[in-house]
Formats: structure tokens, sequence, C-alpha cells
């Protein structure tokens, strides 16, 4: 998708940048937990979104048999998904790492949930909606963050719509 908006003297920039994803990916996961705590978040998913990842991975890797990511309800048919930020890309956190850290996915989504709330982000409204607004991949998870909302009083009941690439 970047490369279809980019003008064609930024593809060059863009294959670097994904090659370096790709290495980050590679390499193995930190044995510490404290080594990953600061760089995790989560982003916010559909339900349906680890089934379809296991099928990817079933096509992509018949032999293989990748664990299952660490999610938890936020509302309706949304979940949050933990994952660790990196420099060129994200990896999303499996109860192996968890196995690995010798830690909770409670304790692991709490950090995760905690970093995105200290992330900053500007809040903006039209008429009565609001809406958030952060140069970065965790804009929809900010709906974790309850007190951003705290003081901005609701007509009704809070309705919230999580964009996914600049969708709905």
């Amino acid at each position: 998708r970047e490369i279809e908006l980019a003008a064609e003297g930024e593809h060059d920039a863009i294959y670097r940048r994904y090659a370096a994803s790709q290495r980050e990916l590679a390499r193995a996961t930190p044995i510490e937990y404290a080594a990953v705590r600061s760089a995790l978040r989560v982003l916010l998913k559909d339900e349906e979104y680890p089934s379809y990842i296991a099928l990817q991975n079933k096509l992509d890797l018949p032999d293989g048999s990748p664990s299952p990511h660490v999610s938890e309800r936020v509302a309706g048919d949304v979940i949050a998904c933990c994952i660790e930020e990196m420099e060129n890309g994200l990896r999303f956190v499996t109860e192996s790492d968890l196995a690995t850290w010798n830690v909770s996915a409670d304790q692991v989504l709490r950090d995760a949930k905690a970093n995105v709330c200290s992330l900053g982000c500007e809040i903006h409204a039209n008429g009565h909606a609001h809406f958030v607004f952060a140069n970065d991949s965790f804009q929809a998870a900010r709906l974790v963050n309850t007190a951003l909302f705290a003081d901005r009083p609701a007509r009704g009941h809070w309705v919230a719509v999580v964009p996914d690439r600049n969708t709905f």
C-alpha cells in the first residue's frame, strides 16, 4: 500500500525499511521481560483477527504450529492484541513469549495498556463527536485510556468506532 501511494523516487527507501523490519522480526525474542516491557503496546482488532492470522500461518507455514497471540476483549467484538513495537515494525506477543519471560498474560497486557496510555495524542471534537489524533500506529488503541474522555460529558451512551489503517 505504501509503495502504491509513494512517488517512484521513494520506493528504494520503502523497500529498505521493509527489509530492516524483516531482520528485526527474525531476531530472537528477548529472554528478559525487562528488556521488552517498555516496547509493549496494544492494537485494537476484530475478535476474529487471531483466527485469520492462524489460517494465514497454516497456509504460509504448513509444518509450523505458531503460538496463539496474547489478547483480551475490550468491548463487543473488539479485542486488544499485545504487540512489541520495534524500530521498523511490530511483532505480536504470543503465549510462548509469556513462557520465555515467565510472566502472565494479565501482567503483559496491563503493561502494554499503560504504555499506550502514556503516549501523547490530541483530542478533537466536531459537535458532540470526539476523535483522537496521533501520528503513530496506536491511534485506535488510545480508547483503552478512558481518562482521555473523563472530562467530556456524554449525551446518552458513549459509542466508540475503531479505525484501522485510515478506515472505519
